[in-house]
C-alpha cells in the first residue's frame, strides 16, 4: 500500500500543485544526532536511529549508546536499535604526518572548545603556540574525539 498523499495547502496557494519526488512506497529511516544521555533516551523512546556525535563531544559516549540500545522501543518503521558513531578520522602515510596532523587537530579542537576562530591552522602556526596547563588538559581530553592512523 502506498503512503497517503496529503496536500494541506489552500486550493489557491501558488505551490499547491508541486509534487515531491520520487514517490516511494516505504518510509525513510529517521535518525537523530545526539551527544547526551537525554538525547539517547529521546531517540530510544521515539524508536528512531541514534547518531552519536563523538566529534562534537565524547563526554557521554558510553552511557548514551548503552541507554539508547537498552531503552529502544521498536515501532512500525524501525524494528531494532540502530546506532551510528561519528568521529574525526584522519588517515596518514607515515608517523611524521601522523604527528603533524595530530598537533593541528589538537590546536583546532582547542580553539573550537574555547569558542575561538575555527580556521584550521598550518603546522607553522601551531609550532609557534605555547599552551597553558589548562589548554594541555583540554587538548588531552579532546583526543578522545578523533582517530589518526596509517593504512597498511
Amino acid at each position: 500500500d502506498a503512503l497517503p498523499i496529503c496536500n494541506t495547502l489552500p486550493l489557491e496557494h501558488h505551490y499547491r500543485n508541486v509534487k515531491a519526488g520520487p514517490r516511494i512506497e516505504t518510509h525513510p529511516e529517521v535518525f537523530t544526532l545526539g551527544l547526551t544521555d537525554n538525547g539517547a533516551r529521546r531517540a530510544a523512546k521515539l524508536g528512531i536511529g541514534f547518531v552519536f556525535g563523538n566529534f562534537i563531544s565524547d563526554k557521554y559516549q558510553e552511557s548514551a549508546i548503552e541507554i539508547y540500545q537498552r531503552e529502544f522501543v521498536p515501532n512500525a518503521f524501525m524494528q531494532r536499535s540502530y546506532t551510528i558513531f561519528c568521529s574525526f578520522i584522519i588517515v596518514v602515510k607515515d608517523d611524521r604526518e601522523k604527528e603533524m596532523q595530530r598537533r593541528i587537530l589538537d590546536h583546532w579542537l582547542l580553539n573550537v572548545s574555547k569558542g575561538r576562530d575555527t580556521v584550521i591552522p598550518s603546522i607553522e602556526q601551531v609550532n609557534k603556540m605555547h599552551y597553558s596547563d589548562q589548554d594541555k588538559r583540554i587538548i588531552e581530553q579532546n583526543r578522545g574525539r578523533y582517530f589518526i592512523g596509517k593504512i597498511y
